[in-house]
């Protein structure tokens, strides 16, 4: 008896969040277990209730830097609400690969109303009060990297935020922020004495 082959999948470049009425995309890649070609099958992105929401054909060659991880991408349509949707990639191969075993792998996406106002967030160092550059910056969902002078922008919708710093070696004294128009905030944080 003749054994199929088994493949599995990965999903990567995930907007998050995605932003409702934005044109998104993201990547699938399928792998089988024997190497195979996969080129031309084709990948479905499924709703919670199993309904296509979109697909693709996978490319021709393997994604870069592997030797049999054949990858489409993916428009991501517009989501119907906002929150958390549970979606699901599904690979169901056909024609002279029929053999092979389908695979399946779920993934969530959190979908935002499009962004109203801008955010400039300013990091500095508290004893120096320069400019903290490299620091991942969280303004509830959203993030950004502080640059060179310390200033992380992102654009996003009224409300009010958690906002917070991260950069190894410092500690940030996060605070709420309210957003109902263009916002300048400065963001403290401090060195943590090493161990």
């Amino acid at each position: 008896m003749k054994m199929s082959h088994q493949t599995s999948l990965a999903i990567w470049d995930v907007p998050s969040p995605l932003v409702r009425h934005r044109a998104s995309k993201l990547k699938v890649g399928v792998k089988c277990s024997a190497g195979c070609c996969l080129t031309g099958q084709s990948i479905e992105i499924r709703d919670e209730a199993g309904a296509i929401v979109t697909g693709g054909e996978l490319e021709r060659n393997p994604w870069h830097g592997t030797s049999a991880l054949y990858w489409a991408e993916v428009e991501v349509p517009d989501p119907a609400h906002e929150g958390t949707c549970s979606w699901s990639a599904q690979f169901m191969p056909t024609g002279a690969l029929a053999a092979h075993e389908g695979a399946s792998l779920g993934f969530n996406l959190l979908v935002v109303k499009p962004p109203e106002h801008g955010v400039l967030v300013r990091v500095i160092e508290k004893d120096t009060r320069a400019g903290l550059e490299n620091a991942e910056v969280r303004l509830g969902v959203y993030k950004a990297r502080s640059d060179r002078s310390g200033c992380a922008r992102m654009e996003v919708p009224t409300g009010t935020y958690h906002l917070d710093a991260w950069k190894p070696g410092y500690q940030a004294a996060a605070k709420s922020v309210d957003v109902a128009g263009n916002v300048t905030v400065q963001l403290e944080v401090a060195a943590v004495p090493e161990a």
